[in-house]
């Protein structure tokens, strides 16, 4: 790579926050929603919207730029890509991801304050009145990813004669639904904090699952898990939010409701599998954003497999960052 190559990289990071303040206002405004409907012109879009037309024509251009948009004779529309991942409508919709990205900025704004003293700044009385909608946006967000990523996760695990699955810290049961659609002869527990077991409850009603999939209200440290024994135990994104020490007894208490033969799976950013960049840019944000989490060398949690009596370790990188580690018991 060329050092003008590299250069023109370097400047390109001083303007990323650019393109996702537009693409995060885009998706909040439901500028994609309106478009699903019919083609616009500037014009219409703007009324529609509220928006002061030329302030607008800007706005749309960067989008064209980006190929987030498209347009015909004096008219916009959705490309496919917006169409699929941006439209509410869509069963494929992340736009709570980038609403809940867009969240993110004020605690990384306390950047300095947190390298400074190796911890998180307390939120100010707003952001935790503010907390109840946060974490509908927040839950809603992982669901559209998990959707997503679950497509690819069940390609990777050989868990179509498998009977019973503990999905934990499961958030909304994203992966339990996934799974258990996809294999008629398997059940899911989800189990996660209360506050999020109701969000759970709803999902599983929504995707007509409430016979196969099943929710257990708890804290994976101070309360028992439930006891199966599991087919298959999948700890998915909650590694991070825990010390190490902590992380150690959720392994074992995974892998003791596990069944013999059964398979642990953990999920989340790793540092020496996924994307470096994404994983060390999740890592700080759980430095602003968390009490003591952070992300774990692929080695760390391997040994933390293995301890806990998993053997026959794999891995694998899934998307956005994200990857697997899996064994059997």
């Amino acid at each position: 790579m060329s050092v003008r190559h590299k250069l023109e990289g370097l400047l390109s990071l001083g303007t990323s926050f650019q393109a996702s303040q537009v693409l995060f206002e885009s998706v909040r405004l439901g500028l994609f929603d309106l478009l699903d409907a019919a083609p616009l012109s500037a014009a219409s879009i703007a009324r529609r919207l509220g928006l002061a037309p030329a302030a607008l024509g800007r706005l749309l251009r960067v989008l064209l730029e980006m190929e987030i948009l498209q347009k015909k004779t004096s008219c916009y529309r959705n490309t496919a890509l917006s169409k699929k991942y941006l439209c509410t409508n869509s069963p494929w919709s992340i736009g709570d991801f980038f609403i809940h990205r867009q969240s993110l900025q004020q605690p990384w704004s306390e950047l300095k304050a947190s390298l400074k003293n190796n911890f998180m700044v307390r939120p100010n009385r707003n952001r935790l009145a503010d907390y109840p909608r946060q974490l509908k946006k927040f839950t809603n967000a992982m669901d559209a990813l998990g959707r997503l990523k679950s497509e690819h996760i069940r390609e990777l695990l050989p868990i179509e004669d498998h009977h019973s699955m503990l999905d934990l810290g499961g958030g909304i049961g994203t992966y339990a639904i996934s799974f258990c659609k996809r294999y008629p002869g398997l059940h899911g527990v989800v189990f996660d904090l209360s506050n999020v077991i109701s969000f759970a409850r709803r999902n599983i009603l929504k995707a007509g699952l409430q016979k196969k999939v099943s929710v257990a209200a708890g804290e994976c440290l101070a309360d028992d898990l439930p006891p199966g024994p599991f087919d298959l135990v999948f700890i998915s994104n909650l590694l991070h939010i825990y010390n190490e020490t902590d992380c150690i007894r959720i392994v074992k208490k995974a892998a003791a409701v596990l069944a013999k033969g059964g398979i642990l799976v953990v999920h989340d950013y790793v540092f020496g599998i996924g994307d470096s960049v994404s994983v060390s840019l999740f890592d700080m944000t759980m430095l602003i954003g968390t009490p003591q989490g952070r992300c774990y060398e692929h080695t760390d949690i391997t040994r933390w497999l293995r301890t806990a009596g998993i053997k026959k370790i794999q891995s694998a990188e899934i998307l956005a960052g994200t990857s697997i580690l899996w064994g059997l018991k």
